[in-house]
């Protein structure tokens, strides 16, 4: 049996590393966040630092007038992140819904809960092997996140390599870590084919999404549609067709029918357009993860003469293949800097396979009372109004305040895990889903995480004044009269103010 080590999509690899390469980077500096400092506020006199919040206040409230804000709910609330001192205060106690700040909540327990070194294992199996021949594969899900054809291609050379050239019946997909429907609470609201809204299985691969890749051909000859990982689940109807032009107008939607993922792809591509690609959610994990393992064992010349098909693995099942995850801080930081839907559930379901689910082991809903007993724990108040749907923040269904926001970025702050925590979050103008926000002298004193909806975007986190003081704030507009994403500049504005205060 071999132990194979961790590897990575290219696309999702060059993002993660490199937004773990700048947490390593920013080092003590950006870590300095976890509060262990004296602030120079701190060393002047109540009067001087009660004059400091008077002007951070002041400038908040010009941030709020302006006139694109108007209309819309707008809760704020800051806080000194080592004292617990309200700084700020507009409709704290408001319930806002948190778009992706839910992220904050599943992470923080995440880590609370499972720890930063937990890691995740996936199992190939053999039954009834006979020279060159088993009888059946048994892939066995352990709840990876981040498993990709790579990983697929590998386990297949490896089995190869062993000298197996026929499995004589089936692939057999066990995934008895969870229980319960794949599809996260809330997601059924719309239904978007787009990955964000990804099911999650207890085996899942390239995060339950089919890459769709659209090329030229021939003017006047259909489009060249690829999907990854190569599978028979996933069907393709193709409408495309090659154009003059140096652009494409297409649409590519999914939908499930007849027991597979049916993939539309319609338009036109100009002939000398660039490859279009697109990820788009598929419906059944386990369908999805064993037929592009079998797949991938047909492309290094092992036969499968049976179907992909769920069930159990015998207690004489002898392992092949044992794969081991990065650490739970990988997948933290890689869901907070890239605002990930499906490693959020996927971290969720997980909560709910731990004994604190109690009665509700395994499923959705032992992950919400996994979270909601964290929250207890980390000292988010007033839990009554505390709503958790799910794990990721996606549609409407989860309500928090600012007030409690802050709380628990407040307990992570001091947690033991609070480096692990805080180095997940994107970093103003520097990396993640702040990349293209807070420039200028605003850069790199911002710590937070994002949230977009259509009428909602939300921003809570950390950040540190010119002075050096730490404080933790949560800004939360809903309702908005525009689409929610035209007033980041507004929202920014006001973090602005906070970050840039003395």
């Amino acid at each position: 049996m071999k132990q194979t080590r961790p590897m990575h999509d290219t696309r999702l690899e060059k993002l993660t590393r490199a937004g773990a390469a700048l947490t390593i980077l920013t080092g003590l500096a950006a870590l300095a966040l976890t509060l262990g400092t004296t602030h120079a506020s701190h060393a002047q006199g109540d009067g001087a630092k009660g004059e400091g919040d008077k002007k951070m206040a002041a400038a908040i409230d010009a941030a709020l007038a302006a006139p694109a804000l108007q209309g819309a709910r707008v809760g704020v609330h800051v806080v000194d992140a080592k004292t617990g001192e309200e700084i700020y205060a507009r409709e704290a106690d408001g319930a806002f819904n948190p778009a992706s700040n839910q992220k904050l909540l599943t992470g923080a327990c995440a880590l609370d809960v499972l720890g930063p070194q937990h890691t995740f294992k996936t199992r190939v199996a053999a039954s009834g092997v006979s020279g060159s021949t088993a009888a059946n594969l048994y892939v066995v899900g352990g709840a990876e996140g981040l498993l990709f054809e790579r990983h697929l291609l590998e386990w297949a050379a490896e089995i190869r390599a062993q000298g197996i050239t026929e499995v004589s019946g089936d692939i057999v997909v066990v995934e008895d870590a969870f229980s319960g429907e794949d599809l996260p609470p809330g997601f059924e609201q719309k239904l978007e084919p787009g990955a964000y809204r990804s099911p999650v299985g207890a085996l899942s691969v390239n995060l339950n999404a089919a890459t769709v890749t659209v090329r030229a051909t021939e003017l006047g000859k259909p489009a060249g549609v690829r999907i990854d990982p190569p599978n028979a689940y996933v069907e393709v109807v193709n409408e495309a067709t090659t154009v003059p032009g140096r652009y494409p107008r297409l649409s590519v939607n999914s939908a499930f029918l007849g027991g597979r993922t049916v993939i539309t792809v319609k338009g036109k591509i100009g002939a000398n357009s660039a490859p279009f690609s697109i990820a788009r959610r598929i419906d059944d994990p386990a369908r999805f993860a064993g037929e592009s393992f079998a797949a991938a064992l047909a492309s290094v010349g092992v036969k499968v003469s049976g179907e992909v098909k769920r069930g159990e693995a015998p207690g004489g099942a002898r392992d092949l293949v044992t794969h081991t995850s990065e650490p739970l801080s990988y997948l933290t930081l890689t869901m907070n800097k890239h605002s990930s839907n499906f490693i959020a559930e996927l971290l969720l379901r997980t909560l709910g396979t731990t004994e604190a689910a109690g009665g509700e082991r395994g499923t959705w809903a032992g992950g919400v009372a996994v979270l909601r007993d964290c929250a207890k724990r980390l000292g988010v108040p007033k839990l009554e109004s505390l709503k958790i749907m799910n794990g990721s923040g996606l549609y409407t269904g989860n309500t928090v305040s600012p007030r409690q926001l802050t709380a628990l970025l407040r307990g992570m702050s001091t947690h033991r895990w609070s480096h692990e925590f805080i180095g997940s979050l994107p970093i103003g103008g520097v990396d993640g889903s702040l990349t293209r926000r807070f420039g200028g002298d605003a850069m790199g004193r911002v710590r937070a995480k994002t949230g977009t909806l259509n009428e909602v975007t939300a921003l809570s986190g950390y950040a540190r004044t010119r002075s050096g003081r730490d404080v933790a704030f949560s800004i939360l507009l809903n309702d908005t009269p525009t689409r929610a994403w035209r007033l980041r500049p507004q929202q920014d504005a006001i973090a602005e103010a906070i970050a840039l205060s003395e």
